[in-house]
């Protein structure tokens, strides 16, 4: 069975992607800047009417994902914050160093904070130089891991190899996303052959 996770930022789209057969949800808000953390009461409205998964980003601002204390404070926040609500599934977040690699520190502790929820490290990964040596890092990570990642690239299937890769050295699951929708999805899966795939037009 293919898991397909459609990325939303109203709650008409998430409406919208469960009946069209989403099997579960990343809310978030602004997509026009791919997704910053949501309205915290839009997301308790959600809930309510929601029955599949909703998983949460955590991304306080627009641009980098390198944080300093000052960022790092408003996102354990907002972490906090909603792990805390009833029918939140997962968080995701990411946070990189400026020598271009992931700040593991960082992830350890929203992963903590998320407890028995899931948590999803984004595409701040494929921002890092060395894609393959994040992922293995990674596994050091406590809890239920995913990584969302375009292998690099600005789509799924262009990184379809590094995807491989990555599938390979991680012991939690690989999210496959970048420009997937209904047409390259099936295409797509019987070349990398993993359990997720994202997008905003995953359905």
């Amino acid at each position: 069975m293919l898991f397909k996770e459609a990325c939303v930022d109203t709650i008409e789209a998430a409406l919208q992607a469960e009946e069209a057969g989403a099997h579960q949800i990343e809310w978030c808000s602004s997509l026009e800047l791919d997704g910053l953390t949501p309205d915290f009461e839009a997301t308790q409205k959600l809930l309510k009417l929601i029955r599949i998964p909703v998983k949460v980003m955590i991304r306080h601002r627009p641009g980098d994902f390198i944080y300093d204390r000052f960022d790092e404070d408003i996102l354990v926040s907002q972490a906090k914050q909603f792990s805390e609500l009833d029918g939140v599934s997962g968080l995701v977040f990411g946070a990189c160093t400026p020598e271009g690699s992931l700040d593991i520190r960082q992830i350890h502790n929203i992963a903590v904070i998320a407890g028995n929820k899931s948590l999803t490290i984004h595409k701040a990964i494929d921002t890092c130089k060395d894609i393959l040596t994040e992922t293995q890092r990674l596994n050091q990570i406590p809890g239920d891991l995913y990584i969302l990642s375009s292998g690099g690239y600005k789509t799924a299937w262009d990184g379809r190899e590094l995807l491989l890769g990555m599938k390979a050295l991680f012991k939690g699951q690989i999210i496959a996303a970048g420009k997937i929708d209904s047409t390259n999805l099936v295409t797509l899966h019987r070349y990398v052959t993993l359990l997720y795939y994202h997008g905003k037009k995953i359905v």
